[in-house]
């Protein structure tokens, strides 16, 4: 049992790998089955074992990511927002070239957002702490109002390689919600 555990492991990552690979040179839609297979020297049958079609792979490695990334928010000791968006930021440039690749116009361009998104599980306990006279659907258009914002300059980030710090980053993405999120506060 051990053997056939190794095994599908070994697969599963050669066909991350060669996918990863083909993803930097083509869109996920013009990647095909037998193409994919060539690549990581398997035949068509086992890739099926794994995956339903290529977009199905797609979806599997955006989701063991934004799995990570959950598990790491949801052991992280502290839950201050800026906090938050930096770490996000430090485990999205340790995630390097799979997170750069997976949030590419040629995969998933909505990676940042769902990420995001993710973070606004851990920040919006703090927003309402801090907002308490806003009403639920208040704090739901604040948030997807700063989650739109904040995910435009993550996708930014991403695109351009990441060569900007992620303290930068976090300045000014804490600048933005902060000056937005300080109208309400003056309410």
């Amino acid at each position: 049992m051990n053997s056939l555990d190794a095994r599908a492991r070994y697969t599963r990552r050669v066909l991350e790998e060669s996918f990863l690979f083909l993803l930097q040179e083509k869109p996920v839609g013009k990647i095909t089955v037998t193409e994919l297979c060539q690549r990581a020297q398997i035949n068509r049958a086992t890739f099926y074992k794994h995956y339903r079609d290529v977009p199905d792979l797609l979806e599997c490695l955006v989701q063991q990511v934004l799995e990570r990334l959950e598990s790491f928010l949801a052991s992280y000791p502290y839950r201050q927002f800026e906090q938050i968006i930096l770490e996000v930021l430090n485990y999205m440039r340790r995630e390097g070239e799979r997170y750069f690749i997976l949030g590419s116009g040629n995969a998933d361009p909505t990676l940042s957002m769902k990420t995001f998104i993710l973070c606004y599980k851990s920040a919006y306990p703090v927003l309402e702490e801090k907002f308490p006279q806003m009403s639920r659907k208040e704090m739901e258009m604040l948030y997807h109002y700063l989650a739109q914002g904040c995910g435009g300059v993550l996708t930014w980030w991403l695109r351009d390689g990441m060569k900007l710090e992620p303290e930068a980053v976090t300045g000014f993405i804490s600048k933005l919600s902060v000056n937005t999120v300080k109208g309400f506060a003056e309410k």
